[in-house]
């Protein structure tokens, strides 16, 4: 709940459980990092959160964090609360907000550039395997992470969309190819990005974020 809905809950009338419930949630969300993926699950299935709420507090952080760090390229926010409006599947990972790297899946009717200014118009006409699957899982789809040209690099660097930033020193690199999504775990955007390996180029941009892998 948020602190509209305990002041909404106290006009109502809705008495304690309603106010217990609302701090419940209030204290979940502000220790929203120090969750993992099944963490916020867990949240989102014994009711603590609801998945919208879920959402809201992440794309927060996204809007605080990101400008410094340029992790995510796409906000799908639209497409997210679409999602949940529609009812999310029951799946291991329901109500729990996701980002895409913009490499190889594909979401019906969002971009996808690959990194290349030679797809920054290019949009799938369906989901790709991978994104079906994700869906089915219950995950909540609501952006996509920074990847070099057809991640072809080993930092994240794209005339499209300029460079990552490595949270812990802006100067650095945040490695590549998964540089966009191991950014956004290590700056507390989200605890469960895509991260896609070819070689060890998903390894050493999270080894550069300080994540463990």
């Amino acid at each position: 709940m948020t602190a509209g809905g305990l002041v909404f809950g106290q006009a109502m009338g809705l008495g304690p459980d309603y106010a217990k419930a609302t701090s419940e949630a209030q204290s979940a969300l502000s220790d929203y990092e120090r969750y993992d993926g099944l963490g916020l699950a867990g949240l989102v299935k014994d009711g603590t959160v609801s998945a919208s709420e879920l959402l809201e507090a992440t794309i927060e952080h996204i809007e605080q964090r990101n400008p410094t760090v340029n992790s995510v390229v796409d906000r799908m926010y639209d497409q997210a609360k679409a999602a949940i409006a529609a009812g999310l599947p029951s799946g291991l990972f329901a109500g729990v907000p996701y980002l895409l790297k913009d490499i190889g899946p594909l979401y019906a009717g969002t971009i996808t550039t690959f990194g290349s200014s030679a797809f920054r118009k290019f949009i799938p006409d369906h989901d790709s395997e991978m994104v079906a699957r994700l869906k089915q899982a219950g995950l909540v789809i609501f952006g996509k992470t920074h990847t070099p040209e057809f991640d072809l690099s080993t930092s994240s660097e794209s005339r499209l969309f300029g460079a990552t930033h490595n949270p812990w020193n802006l100067e650095y690199s945040a490695g590549g190819s998964s540089g966009g999504s191991a950014t956004a775990i290590a700056s507390g955007m989200v605890p469960m990005p895509m991260v896609m390996t070819a070689g060890d180029r998903s390894v050493s941009p999270l080894h550069a974020a300080g994540c463990s892998a």
